[in-house]
Parts: C-alpha cells; sequence; structure tokens
C-alpha cells in the first residue's frame, strides 16, 4: 500500500499495525472490523505550522462502511485475514 498506516479500530481504539498484523485485545463475540490506511495530505489553511493532514486512502467499505466482521472466541487462535485494497 505504499507508504501509509493501517489502523484497525478494535476495543483499544486506532491501533497501528505492525509487520502486516494487529495485535490487541477485542470483544468476545461478532466484532466489526474496520480498517483505515492513513497518508499525508495537505496541510489545514489555519495551521501556522502547515503540518500535513491525514488522509485515508482506503474505500468507505473498509471502514465506517464495512461489512467485514471477526467472530472472536474466548479460547482459540483468533487469527482473521482480510484482503484489503485501494480500489
Amino acid at each position: 500500500m505504499g507508504n501509509c498506516q493501517e489502523y484497525p479500530v478494535g476495543r483499544e481504539g486506532l491501533k497501528p499495525l505492525k509487520d502486516g498484523a494487529y495485535s490487541g485485545n477485542a470483544n468476545v463475540g461478532k466484532n466489526k472490523v474496520e480498517v483505515r490506511a492513513f497518508k499525508d495530505g495537505p496541510p489545514l489553511s489555519t495551521d501556522p505550522e502547515e503540518k500535513p493532514t491525514k488522509l485515508n486512502h482506503l474505500p468507505e467499505r473498509f471502514g465506517i462502511s464495512s461489512q467485514l466482521t471477526a467472530e472472536v472466541t474466548a479460547d482459540g487462535t483468533n487469527d482473521f485475514k482480510f484482503e484489503v485494497s485501494a480500489r
């Protein structure tokens, strides 16, 4: 995905992927999965420091409109894989 960071939304909030994987805590049961990938965008016109904004470049079908789910169990591996693309 180029120079970007992906942040799945979980019980711990947004958390970056490390080596292409997310590791953290999630509630047991069916969980909605959201994936976002941010890249630098133009600074806000009101920002005197002109820091770049963060723009999510993945389609909404992976974010707020995601239909991705994962069934988390108390016992077990809980290893899920999702194919994500910017197209």
